[in-house]
C-alpha cells in the first residue's frame, strides 16, 4: 500500500496492518454500525473467530484491538469478495 507514492509500512503507523477477504454471504450487511435488532449480521462479524484468537494472544496484552472496514459494499441480498 502506498499513500502520496511512499510505501505505507507498520513503522510509519506504530501499529500491524492485517488484510482479510471474506466471502460475504447472503444476509450481512457491509457496515461498521451495529444494530441491536439483527446482532452478528455485518459482515465484519464473520472476523469474531480471528479477533477473539488474537485477543488471547498474551503478546497482544494491553494493545489496542485491530479495527475491521469493509472495502467495497454489497447490498443485504448480495453474496460476494469484499
Amino acid at each position: 500500500i502506498e499513500v502520496d507514492g511512499a510505501r505505507l509500512t507498520t513503522k510509519n503507523i506504530g501499529e500491524e496492518l492485517y488484510h482479510f477477504m471474506v466471502n460475504k454471504p447472503k444476509g450481512y450487511i457491509c457496515s461498521n454500525a451495529e444494530f441491536p435488532d439483527k446482532p452478528g449480521m455485518r459482515a465484519i462479524d464473520l472476523l469474531k473467530p480471528w479477533m477473539d484468537t488474537w485477543t488471547a494472544k498474551a503478546e497482544n496484552k494491553g494493545k489496542l484491538p485491530p479495527r475491521f472496514f469493509s472495502v467495497g459494499r454489497l447490498d443485504v441480498a448480495s453474496t460476494g469478495l469484499i
